[in-house]
């Protein structure tokens, strides 16, 4: 027997609001909640019986598990530390799923059978992805602000000497001495153009700032 009284233990199972399955010491399902039942999609008729392997999306992994079990000594049950697993619906759905699992023993303290308890993972799961998610836009944002804020740093740099030698050739121009006169309005004219060019420049530059920030 793996406990005085398996009706009462069947009955605390069915309260519980985590997927328990019990298998004895032949590795077969004896006891399996509603809880296991909502996440895995097997009935209890179905799942009694069943190798507690047959659970899981890679079986040949369940030697390993209960190895870990049989090397965790206690006394009246033998306890793991919980692990990640993955566990597979009667459909063949993988599920991620956290297992604590407890090794029972009889009445001269040998290897009775296992509880497995799971914890569905899939919310937890999405919820990183999408925090992952969030994180990487974050960082693309970053990057794009630190180009901006480089071009918009270059921009400023590039106004004050532009400002400097449109006034000098300004102020050449109203010499009347026509030396050079001509050739000094062809600069200043294309000047002018690249001053256009900054202003244009800029113009993008803040615009797509005010795009990052309302983002």
């Amino acid at each position: 027997m793996i406990v005085p009284d398996v009706e009462l233990f069947d009955r605390l199972l069915e309260i519980l609001p985590s997927p328990v399955a019990v298998s004895d010491r032949a590795g077969l399902i004896v006891l399996f909640n509603s809880a296991a039942e909502a996440l895995l999609g097997y009935s209890q008729t179905e799942a009694l019986g069943l190798h507690a392997s047959e659970l899981y999306q890679y079986p040949e992994l369940a030697p390993r598990l209960m190895a870990r079990l049989r090397s965790s000594d206690g006394h009246g049950g033998s306890a793991a530390e919980p692990t990640e697993v993955v566990l597979r619906s009667r459909d063949g759905t993988p599920i991620p799923a956290r297992m604590a699992a407890c090794l029972l023993r009889d009445a001269n303290g040998q290897p009775a059978g296992v509880v497995a308890v799971y914890t569905d993972l899939r919310e937890t799961r999405a919820l990183e992805r999408g925090l992952d998610q969030a994180k990487a836009q974050v960082s693309a944002a970053e990057r794009r602000a630190a180009r901006l804020s480089a071009a918009s740093n270059l921009t400023h740099a590039m106004s004050q000497p532009l400002t400097a030698a449109m006034g000098n050739i300004e102020l050449a121009l109203m010499n009347r001495d026509p030396s050079g006169h001509e050739r000094l309005q062809r600069c200043f004219e294309q000047l002018e153009r690249i001053a256009q060019i900054h202003q244009e420049l800029t113009g993008v530059l803040v615009s797509r700032v005010d795009t990052l920030q309302r983002s």
